[in-house]
């Protein structure tokens, strides 16, 4: 692509929070709060992957339609 002059667009999410919506590029840590956020997700990632996470609390939303 390079060789051609084209460029990949960067990759991004979107948070809501509150009703604040962030946006977050690949490799941009220009967010004020970057440190906060990374410390959130990598925890969030670790409980997921460890032994004893509970996959069936995701279906919260089911369970609460249940009642």
């Amino acid at each position: 692509m390079f060789v051609h002059g084209t460029q990949k667009q960067p990759k991004c999410s979107l948070v809501e929070v509150n009703g604040f919506v962030s946006e977050f590029f690949v490799s941009n840590n220009s967010h004020p709060q970057i440190n906060d956020i990374s410390e959130t997700i990598f925890g969030i990632n670790k409980i997921l992957q460890s032994d004893s996470f509970d996959s069936n609390i995701l279906d919260y939303q089911e369970q609460w339609d249940e009642v």
